[in-house]
């Protein structure tokens, strides 16, 4: 039996894929590996967000591999009797079971095929947890259509790698042009799932009374069909192209982010909590070895086309999250001056040197770095695209998506990422340090969290027992 496959194009020689020792995860190895699951995240008004849980060859356990070394080359056929054996042996080890984020940034149009595919769970608005499915053994019937719908519009499209991190981060362009369909009892072009769902849904029909069980499960319901069959070809003709950022393997923190969250909280962190409970959590992150992607851009071996300041202590970069800027590896960066995609300006700017988390490790002797970033880092953003600098704000996050502290360049009309309890403008920073060197070591700080943060969770517990400390006092 067939399997969805999305062609994927890699760049020739020298754009950063040319089968060198870096291997990209890519869209098409994960979307036909053996049983994956796709769940839809997030649907907003343009981005879907959607986790892939699959499998890849189990590796040995002192091999020396960390969680991020995760092969995904195509299989190569073995050249002598022993690699023959050896690669046996590798297909006889169980399946390790990673997960996968795909960020889609999209139109109405494909955002309308995508609505459907939110899960849910009945009595609960909220949906079932993400990342809980590890096979299609544990789906219902509405996730099993749900994920081979996405798996499906997915196969509709062709993915042309644009750039990628060296660890786990890349970025695609999908356009119109995947090949990949099933034909059903009745002629008809159906969404199936890939991998052993076919087997699986057979296997299903089979322990019921159907006693065509085989013919029912290679054929959808034909007015289901032809009703995403519609939405597709509607997409497809209106939408055209989309961008898609990859993570993989995606860690549970990334996948956090990503996912709803039943609430939102207020936390106020006093100097004593951040030192308790916060501290040892980003010191953990960093330990990890998360922020590979990073060293990689700071040191200019990858994403260099996105470069615009590089400054003795950081570089300003296009970020990733601005989706409207030109092409910066193939258009001219005289035609970015005044182009209509400055509206959506992102940019970061990233310190060079480690042991500078985030906000609460900003001292006085950061302040001629911040105030470069704010002087000339706002300066070559105006130069590079006629921004005038008093419609570009500089901000830094608190808490950060990454633990490596770095500030954000966007223009007053875009408000992504600047709410109150997040954003804090480094104009601000910079005059609390001058005032006390240690500000930062010493305040509140009053920032959001998800309910279903770790870090949340630390915090929770942290207040729990000085809760029962104080009632132990009161008897």
């Amino acid at each position: 039996v067939g399997k969805i496959a999305p062609r994927v194009v890699m760049p020739s020689s020298g754009d950063g894929a040319d089968g060198g020792s870096n291997i990209v995860a890519n869209p098409w190895d994960i979307l036909r590996a053996e049983a994956t699951v796709a769940q839809t995240l997030t649907v907003s008004d343009q981005h879907v967000t959607i986790l892939l849980t699959h499998a890849v060859a189990g590796d040995d356990a002192d091999d020396g591999k960390d969680e991020l070394s995760i092969d995904y080359r195509a299989d190569d056929k073995p050249a002598t009797a022993d690699a023959a054996e050896k690669d046996q042996e590798e297909q006889a080890k169980p399946p390790k079971m990673v997960k996968s984020l795909l960020k889609l940034t999209v139109v109405p149009f494909h955002r309308e095929a995508f609505n459907h595919t939110l899960p849910s769970v009945p009595g609960s608005s909220d949906g079932p947890a993400p990342g809980t499915y590890t096979s299609f053994s544990a789906l219902n019937e509405s996730d099993e259509r749900n994920s081979r719908d996405i798996l499906s519009f997915l196969s509709d499209y062709t993915f042309h790698l644009t750039s990628e991190s060296g660890a786990e981060y890349s970025y695609w362009n999908a356009s119109p042009g995947g090949r990949f369909h099933f034909i059903g009892a009745a002629g008809q072009i159906i969404a199936k799932p890939i991998g052993n769902l076919i087997g699986r849904l057979g296997k299903k029909k089979e322990d019921g009374a159907d006693g065509n069980a085989a013919d029912d499960a290679a054929s959808a319901a034909p007015s289901e069909a032809s009703q995403w069959q519609s939405i597709k070809s509607s997409v497809r003709t209106k939408a055209g192209s989309f961008t898609v950022e990859l993570i993989s393997p995606a860690t549970d923190r990334q996948i956090q982010r990503a996912s709803p969250s039943p609430s939102m909280v207020l936390i106020e962190e006093t100097p004593e909590m951040y030192e308790a409970v916060t501290k040892p959590h980003i010191e953990a992150i960093v330990a990890g070895g998360s922020l590979s992607w990073l060293k990689n851009i700071i040191d200019g071996t990858k994403e260099s086309e996105r470069l615009l300041y590089d400054h003795e202590e950081y570089i300003v970069n296009i970020d990733t999250k601005w989706r409207s800027h030109p092409d910066p590896r193939t258009v001219p960066r005289e035609e970015w001056l005044h182009h209509p995609s400055t509206a959506d300006l992102y940019c970061l700017g990233i310190f060079k040197a480690d042991g500078v988390a985030c906000l609460r490790d900003l001292r006085v002797e950061h302040l001629p770095t911040l105030q470069s970033m704010v002087a000339d880092g706002v300066g070559a953003i105006e130069r590079t695209y006629g921004i005038p600098r008093d419609q570009i704000r500089c901000f830094v996050h608190y808490q950060p998506q990454f633990m490596h502290f770095h500030v954000h360049y966007t223009r007053l009309q875009n408000e992504i990422g600047c709410q109150v309890e997040r954003g804090h403008l480094v104009s601000d920073v910079i005059q609390n340090l001058e005032m006390d060197p240690l500000y930062y070591t010493k305040r509140t700080v009053t920032y959001k969290l998800k309910v279903t943060d770790q870090l949340y969770g630390k915090i929770a517990d942290y207040q729990k027992g000085g809760a029962e400390e104080e009632s132990d006092v009161g008897v």
